[in-house]
């Protein structure tokens, strides 16, 4: 360890900064406890997941399954941040109030452990910068995301690990002691299982320990080495157990990936890595979901392609620099080009564009830059130190900091419930197609969960919101859908929802879901025959299940295609012998030939299957008179 840095251990026994660390992140988020469900939180935390509802008696589930199951969707393994929940879900139910204290608990001692590192890092008289760092740190709003959001424990939990794979890999090299290294890959591999986004700042800790603190190469590979064999080993045994991810990715989460111009993909890339810069220092507005076309494409013809590039230029001269000298600017920018490099859509697309909790570690390098900048511009005050003793430093600092907290404060009530969030964020975020996709679905929720006198409304506000949804980008097929559903079976309005379900068809002939609603929308407006052409064509995609057949089977019937009828529902009888639904559909073919005992035959056989079917068995009655 470095000559002349802070003692830690007697920081915490003289001062009272951690707690006053801590007493900040709960001044800023404390408003988070009253806050309900919101967003992906429904995913993995409330009694609506399989396991998380079953406690710990789920727990071998959740250490041998994918982190989110959904669908056709199966991705990821973060199976510490499941156990967490089902944990709470076990003690107290399913109780909000407790998740978001446990997710506010962990943030302030994650402020506590980073600044606890930070001293380390630095001489003793920068204590004061240091702490000016943690404050901006602390109420920065882009935090909301990871504070706010209960599904984002994982961030949590992945960073506060790493931070403690940081604290005992400089004791092991202060030390010298095994147990150290020990417990830097005990550390390291509970970071994994809670999600995999903190491993750059595993260079972090590299360059730190090469450059800044001059620690024994060999020492460093050494500790390098063991870590990147845990992380293969980690990996194989994930993919081994799981196998690959199954997902989807649409255009509007991804859109860069699926453009037919490499150029424009690039430059879109380019300058969507500049808003990850652009929110550290104007963090407005916020959003909790970007992609298409929030962050738009763009050509290279866009100023924001060469601004992204200035400053990630910028940036990494810096951090060479800081190599060089060993400041803290350099650090900073360091610690920011570490944490945003697996997450800026070069390697792989990242859902939505961007997401503010990728920036969650790297604020801390932002804050160390601008108060190495502020002790650079204003002048080193005795030891060098910014606060309390120079003026202009400390009133800046505290105008940043009260700006930025009453933002984060504002920001933590819109994240109270679903309908506040997205209220919200098409307000400030009218471009994402996500977010009037999303605020659609959950108005139509308000009105079909609840007792609701004038419901209407909320309706029209959906259709409103689809159509903004459409207006962005009108290829999406779920909209569509989405707004025929409602005009359907919400309004009772088939004639409306009729053109909207053809077009989610135009744009996806493979949507068949949608295929359904527009066949018993058909149905509904007494189209027999066309609606029979399309529940075939669902049958014939392969979609086998038994009102599919015996809508069929109806429309055949209506449409008087009796071949049509024999051929469905002969094959009804063989898929589903055990429904009463092809006796009936068989004993009206018959009676369509007038072969009325053969007919009654049959009818019987379906009250064989069902025999509550007491209309059934008066009609048989009346015609066996």
């Amino acid at each position: 360890m470095a000559k002349n840095k802070l003692d830690p251990k007697s920081i915490f026994q003289k001062t009272s900064l951690y707690w006053l660390l801590a007493a900040l992140a709960f001044l800023v988020y404390g408003n988070t406890l009253t806050n309900d469900y919101a967003l992906d939180d429904w995913l993995v935390t409330t009694s609506k997941h399989d396991q998380v509802s079953r406690g710990l008696e789920a727990l071998p589930e959740i250490f041998t399954t994918h982190y989110v199951t959904w669908g056709s969707y199966q991705v990821d393994y973060r199976p510490l941040v499941k156990a967490s929940f089902a944990l709470e879900f076990e003690l107290f139910g399913e109780n909000p109030k407790i998740s978001h204290a446990i997710n506010l608990v962990l943030y302030a001692i994650i402020c506590c452990l980073l600044f606890s590192l930070l001293l380390q890092f630095f001489p003793a008289e920068q204590k004061w910068v240091l702490f000016s760092a943690m404050l901006i740190f602390i109420v920065h709003p882009v935090h909301t995301e990871v504070v706010a959001s209960l599904k984002n424990r994982d961030e949590l939990l992945s960073f506060l690990f790493i931070l403690l794979v940081f604290q005992f890999s400089l004791k092991w090299f202060t030390y010298r002691t095994r147990k150290y290294v020990g417990m830097t890959i005990l550390f390291l591999v509970l970071s994994l299982l809670s999600k995999m986004s903190s491993l750059p700042w595993l260079g972090i800790l590299v360059a730190w320990l090469l450059w800044y603190n001059g620690e024994s190469k060999k020492r460093v590979i050494m500790l390098a080495g063991a870590m990147l064999v845990v992380i293969a080993a980690y990996q194989v045994m994930v993919l081994s157990m799981l196998g690959d991810w199954l997902r989807e990715f649409i255009f509007i989460e991804t859109p860069y990936f699926q453009i037919d111009s490499a150029a424009d993909k690039w430059a879109s890339i380019i300058s969507a890595a500049g808003h990850y810069l652009s929110l550290l220092v104007y963090p407005f507005p916020l959003c909790s979901y970007y992609g298409y076309n929030q962050i738009p494409i763009v050509s290279w013809s866009h100023w924001s392609v060469y601004a992204s590039i200035a400053a990630y230029l910028g940036l990494i001269v810096l951090a060479i620099r800081g190599l060089r000298f060993n400041n803290m600017i350099g650090f900073g920018a360091m610690v920011l080009l570490f944490d945003l490099a697996l997450f800026v859509n070069v390697l792989y697309p990242y859902t939505g564009i961007l997401g503010e909790r990728v920036l969650f570690g790297g604020t801390i390098g932002f804050a160390l830059m601008v108060t190495g900048a502020l002790q650079l511009v204003i002048g080193k005050a005795v030891n060098g130190d910014l606060l309390p003793r120079q003026l202009p430093a400390s009133v800046l600092i505290i105008a940043m900091v009260v700006l930025a907290g009453y933002r984060t404060v504002a920001r933590n009530k819109q994240w109270k419930s679903n309908l506040t969030l997205f209220a919200a964020d098409v307000e400030d975020c009218p471009r994402s197609a996500k977010l009037h996709e999303l605020y659609a679905l959950y108005l139509r929720g308000e009105y079909m969960n609840k007792t609701v006198n004038d419901w209407k409304p909320l309706a029209y506000k959906a259709i409103s919101e689809y159509q903004e949804t459409l207006s962005i980008y009108e290829r999406w097929p779920v909209p569509y859908h989405r707004i025929g559903v409602i005009y359907q079976y919400d309004m009772l309005r088939p004639d409306s929802a009729l053109a909207y379900y053809q077009n989610a068809l135009k744009y996806n002939p493979n949507f068949s879901i949608a295929r359904q609603d527009y066949a018993i929308c058909l149905m509904d407006l007494k189209r027999f025959p066309e609606a029979a052409k399309q529940f075939s064509k669902i049958i014939d995609d392969g979609l086998n299940e038994p009102e599919i057949w015996n809508r069929a089977v109806s429309c055949d019937l209506l449409s008087n295609d009796l071949e049509s009828a024999k051929d469905h529902n002969s094959r009804f009888l063989i898929e589903y012998p055990s429904r009463s639904e092809p006796y009936i559909h068989a004993g009206n073919l018959l009676l369509s030939q007038k072969d009325t005992v053969k007919a009654i035959a049959r009818f019987n056989q379906a009250l064989d299957r069902d025999p509550v079917n007491t209309a059934l068995r008066e009609y048989v009655e009346m015609i066996a008179r």
